[in-house]
């Protein structure tokens, strides 16, 4: 997929790896860092510390065992509130939904995070419920962390991809292709840079958030 028509405009792959590129180049060392596998290990903790009932101590030894199943519940639950909020705002909404059985999100929200609780945990019956591009693939992203090439298309990657802060409505226009094509660019502009997708999302993804202002608004 070399080109891609969004709002009106010819995207080639070229043009939106460089706008990426571009992004990446104002990146310094703390923003290297491996922050899918920090969110993965948030989540952990996050189970660990509530939901002590699916923690099993090993015996004889001092390990504890969580289960697998669980961990993707946490996963999901983060996935699910993860849409408009920041990432401090999305893991106190993890720890709500968990402790009160319900966070100050939309109901329809709160309904996923439900159903996500009362799954079996599985991968696939996770992302079933999750349902939007987006968020399966940063639940995908945590919970793979080592090893999956998918990429996290939210409103700062878009914003990245296009090289100017989009609007909300904007991003709910991405169709399933455009989606496809955005995801196939960062994948491009990663392997010219020799590193993975999810390094290079989530690296130009922090340094948007901090620079969002010097980027001009969509007209």
């Amino acid at each position: 997929m070399i080109k891609q028509q969004f709002k009106g405009m010819k995207l080639s792959r070229t043009k939106v790896k460089n706008n990426i590129i571009n992004v990446f180049n104002l990146c310094e060392d703390r923003h290297m860092n491996d922050w899918y596998m920090e969110a993965k290990m948030w989540a952990i903790g996050v189970t660990s510390e509530h939901l002590p009932m699916f923690v099993t101590k090993v015996p004889g030894m001092d390990l504890s065992a969580i289960a697998p199943s669980t961990v993707n519940k946490v996963v999901g639950i983060t996935a699910a509130t993860s849409p408009m909020k920041r990432w401090e705002e999305n893991q106190r909404l993890v720890v709500d939904f968990i402790k009160n059985g319900k966070c100050g999100h939309f109901g329809s929200v709160n309904e996923k995070c439900q159903a996500i609780m009362e799954s079996d945990g599985t991968d696939t019956e996770i992302l079933d419920i999750l349902s939007g591009r987006k968020t399966q693939r940063f639940y995908m992203s945590i919970n793979y962390c080592t090893s999956y090439d998918g990429v996290t298309i939210d409103r700062h990657a878009l914003s990245i991809a296009l090289g100017y802060r989009i609007n909300n409505e904007t991003f709910r226009t991405m169709t399933k292709r455009q989606y496809e094509f955005f995801e196939e660019c960062y994948r491009y502009a990663a392997k010219s840079l020799g590193i993975t997708p999810m390094l290079l999302q989530s690296s130009t993804w922090q340094v948007f958030r901090e620079r969002k202002h010097e980027f001009p608004k969509e007209k």
